[in-house]
This record gives structure tokens, C-alpha cells and sequence, in this order.
């Protein structure tokens, strides 16, 4: 299990390349799993008043649509037989990434502002444009398209999650009165 977590914290580091990821339905389902309860507490936690349904279909419409534009850049640069190896690859950082930020989200909802709220803040940031680096370099090695495209296809994911989950589920994000 160690070396499971440290090869998928060397890919965090950008050191180690997601096409070594067993392509394994068992493995990407595992982390599917992870991924889904792991996000489930933080949104529950963070998101309190909102219904466990609105949470749950937050979370299964970011994994599809990172799951659906991930296949079709795959499919695009004919390389689809990488799809769940990458897959893999993402949901794991993009469960390390969620682990490190609850933190951060646990004490800012209990602060009042200061300069510690502003630095715990700051640090949500920083790991955000570091998700988004290697969400990058995976998109870069699996579809060997350059990490600036495969940035930019990681803030169209993030941006598309945005826009769906805003249209479909409006109390997700209330607009401010």
C-alpha cells in the first residue's frame, strides 16, 4: 500500500509519470470509492445546509465530466487504451490534493478573518494552481500534448464542472442577496 501511495505522491511531485499506473478496473474503482467518500465529507462538512443528494451529484458530475473529456482527448490523440491508467492517475492526486486541502477547510470554517485566515486561504490557492500543474503533466504524458494545453484542459474541466453543477444544482451556489 506504501508504495501504492508513494508512486501516486512522486506523480503529485511531477516525478514520476502516470503511464506506470496498472491499467486495472480494480484499482480505479478503489479510487473512485476514495475519491467519492472522501469528497462527500469534505463537501458534507464545508456544505452543511445542503441536502446529501445535491453533494453526491456534485461529485458524480465532476467525475464524469473529467472522466468524458479525459476519453475524448485520449480518443482524439489515439491513445485510448491509456484511459484507466490515467483515470487512475487523477482520481489518486485528486484524492492526496483533497486530503491536504479538509484541513485548510476545517480551520477557515471556524476562523474569524485575520492574517491566519488570509494565509490558510492562500494555501487553498497555491494547491489549486498545483492541482491544476499536474493535472497538466498527467494530460501531458498520457496524451502527449504539452503541459500548457493539458493546463488548459485541466481549468476547461474545472470550468465546465463549475458551469454544470451551477445550472443543474442552483442551491450549490446561492446567489448572494
Amino acid at each position: 500500500m506504501w508504495i501504492i501511495f508513494s508512486y501516486f505522491w512522486q506523480i503529485c511531485l511531477l516525478r514520476a509519470s502516470p503511464e506506470n499506473v496498472p491499467s486495472s478496473n480494480i484499482l480505479t474503482a478503489a479510487l473512485l470509492l476514495a475519491y467519492g467518500l472522501l469528497s462527500t465529507l469534505t463537501l458534507y462538512t464545508i456544505k452543511p445546509e445542503l441536502a446529501f443528494l445535491s453533494n453526491v451529484s456534485a461529485i458524480f458530475i465532476e467525475l464524469a465530466i473529467e472522466a468524458g473529456l479525459l476519453f475524448g482527448i485520449l480518443t482524439f490523440k489515439n491513445v485510448k487504451s491509456r484511459f484507466l491508467s490515467t483515470y487512475s492517475a487523477l482520481m489518486a492526486t485528486n484524492v492526496l490534493l483533497t486530503a491536504m486541502i479538509f484541513p485548510l477547510n476545517m480551520f477557515l470554517m471556524n476562523m474569524s478573518e485575520g492574517i491566519l485566515a488570509d494565509f490558510l486561504e492562500a494555501i487553498s490557492i497555491v494547491i489549486f494552481f498545483w492541482w491544476l500543474g499536474i493535472v497538466g503533466f498527467i494530460f501531458n504524458k498520457s496524451a502527449n500534448i504539452s503541459m500548457i494545453q493539458g493546463i488548459m484542459f485541466a481549468l476547461i474541466i474545472e470550468l465546465l464542472v463549475f458551469i454544470v453543477t451551477k445550472s443543474l444544482l442552483p442551491e450549490f451556489y446561492p446567489i448572494p442577496v
